[in-house]
């Protein structure tokens, strides 16, 4: 009989929904300038930030992709896995980006930590798009990758929006 090391089982991948249920208590924690993350977003960052939509609040866009804490305790469908991991990622990319987190605790560190692992484990990677203000997950895929980074950045847009988790099985609209 062979036993399996205390290494061996942490290296073992979580389920997603406890996954997702430690990025949410990530994300509500006080790590950031003693303020949880979503509300250095409301306050400093969502009137200017370009993609926000119309919506004012991080809890209104939380409703209108149906990642509100209330769902994520009822289990997220897998897109719904993928909407929460690239609000969570933009949330971060304000934080870093146009907050300047300069005084961050370690679960704010954890958190970035954590999505970046999930998003691994499920094969996606994130692509910043710096005029649009956007973050976005993207299947990891080498050659859209090499042919994004050589066109130009409205091209490369375009490319990485085609290979968008929502667009899949979508012949229509990637048309």
């Amino acid at each position: 009989m062979s036993r399996t090391n205390i290494f061996e089982i942490l290296d073992q991948k979580e389920n997603i929904s406890s996954q997702i249920n430690k990025i949410e208590e990530l994300l509500s924690e006080v790590s950031v300038d003693n303020s949880i993350p979503e509300d250095i977003v409301d306050m400093y960052c969502m009137r200017e930030w370009k993609a926000r939509g119309r919506c004012t609040s991080c809890e209104e866009i939380r409703k209108r992709l149906q990642i509100t804490y209330a769902n994520i305790k009822n289990k997220l469908s897998e897109e719904q896995v993928l909407l929460y991991l690239e609000y969570v990622v933009n949330i971060i990319w304000l934080c870093n980006e146009r907050y300047g987190v300069e005084d961050a605790e370690d679960e704010y560190i954890y958190l970035q930590e954590n999505v970046i692992g999930l998003l691994d484990d499920l094969g996606y990677e994130t692509k910043v798009f710096e005029d649009e203000e956007k973050v976005i997950l993207v299947e990891k895929n080498a050659a859209m990758t090499a042919v994004a980074e050589v066109v130009d950045p409205n091209t490369a847009y375009a490319v990485i929006e085609y290979n968008h988790h929502l667009l899949k099985g979508d012949i229509a609209e990637k048309q």
